[in-house]
């Protein structure tokens, strides 16, 4: 649809990346469930978005991932406009 840059699904497995084609960009939640199937260690996370509006209209899309032991922001990443991971 016209207009939509960033969409996200959830599920209790461990995939938790995003990926683009260029024009719209496309995340997993993260693996907050603890029935999930994964491997020994892996540390439960939530994805978090944040959608802005600067003075001058410029919209912009971010997110991250909060881990459920410690509360650390893991995976920082701009998805409007695109960018990598950063942190």
């Amino acid at each position: 649809a016209a207009g939509v840059v960033a969409t996200g699904c959830g599920h209790d497995h461990n995939n938790d990346f995003c990926a683009t084609n260029g024009h719209l960009a496309m995340c997993y939640g993260g693996g907050v469930g603890y029935e999930a199937y994964g491997q020994a260690g892996f540390s439960r996370r939530a994805r978090t978005y944040k959608a802005t509006l600067s003075e001058d209209g410029t919209p912009t899309i971010a997110t991250y991932k909060r881990l459920d032991h410690t509360f650390e922001v893991v995976d920082q990443q701009s998805l409007y406009p695109w960018a990598e991971t950063t942190t």
